[in-house]
């Protein structure tokens, strides 16, 4: 007669396996809504944590809250600073200010310099009609953009206020975004300034 002989399984074993089966269940857990930078609205869209920075502050944009924003002071002649950074393949990175008031500036001129990769920039006036409207970290939606960057190395870009869509309505803030086109990280350096007449941007 064949004898089979039932061992109890060890504490050890059982331990491993319960450690095995918590490994799994948080392996498989979804991501946090809102990429963890915003709250969950009840038709599935996000509210980001403060998408519209003030100078010196940071928050969250994009349709999944995982775009970084930082404010800025208004940029002008005198005190328009530069930006860079290094970005991971099709990855993007906001900057936002609030416009001039409306009598001290018709113009805004950007200069974006490609250090390493393909960088490209897009921009996006708004006002307080336009409550509702963010980057969504796509290539949809822009106002304006300078996608040349990886043929020139340098780009400048110069907006007209007359151009914009509400031309009736006075800008409050601007977005300026850069994101790294292709397979390759992208570094850059951004530079953008408000002026009343065009082609004055001191570089």
């Amino acid at each position: 007669r064949l004898s089979v002989v039932m061992k109890r399984p060890g504490l050890l074993a059982i331990a491993l396996a319960l450690v095995v089966g918590v490994q799994s269940v948080r392996s498989e857990a979804p991501p946090p809504p809102c990429s963890g930078h915003g709250t969950l609205n009840p038709d599935s869209t996000c509210s980001c944590e403060n998408p519209r920075p003030a100078a010196g502050a940071t928050g969250w944009t994009g349709g999944l809250c995982q775009v970084p924003v930082v404010g800025l002071a208004t940029q002008t002649i005198g005190t328009n600073e530069a930006q860079s950074d290094s970005l991971e393949s099709a990855a993007w990175k906001c900057y936002h200010m609030a416009t001039p008031a409306a009598t001290d500036w018709n113009y805004l001129s950007l200069e974006l310099k490609q250090l390493d990769g393909d960088p490209d920039v897009y921009g996006m006036l708004h006002n307080a009609s336009d409550d509702g409207r963010y980057p969504t970290g796509n290539t949809q939606g822009w106002d304006f953009r300078e996608v040349s960057s990886s043929a020139r190395g340098s780009v400048r870009l110069t907006v007209g206020k007359r151009d914009w869509a509400h031309p009736n309505d006075a800008a409050e803030g601007v977005y300026l975004c850069v994101t790294a086109y292709g397979d390759r990280v992208a570094s850059y350096e951004l530079r953008s300034v408000f002026t009343r007449c065009p082609g004055s941007f001191a570089l």
